[in-house]
């Protein structure tokens, strides 16, 4: 079973990352930023490709491995 498409975020290039209670790719309330958000997007299929996509754009500058 896959998951509905998120309301809002994963195919927005505008997504926010300012509110680390809530998942920048569907809005969904989460517990925290850290672990509760890594949860999410390992639950959730639209989320965890959206941050996948996110994070491949990404690495080259943040240099290196991420950290966690």
């Amino acid at each position: 079973m896959t998951d509905p498409e998120p309301e809002t975020g994963a195919t927005d290039p505008r997504t926010a990352w300012d509110t680390p209670e809530r998942c920048p790719f569907c809005e969904t309330s989460l517990a925290n930023g850290g672990s509760a958000f890594i949860r999410h997007v390992e639950d959730r299929e639209t989320c965890r490709v959206a941050f996948e996509t996110w994070r491949g754009r990404v690495a080259s500058d943040i240099g290196g491995e991420w950290i966690g």
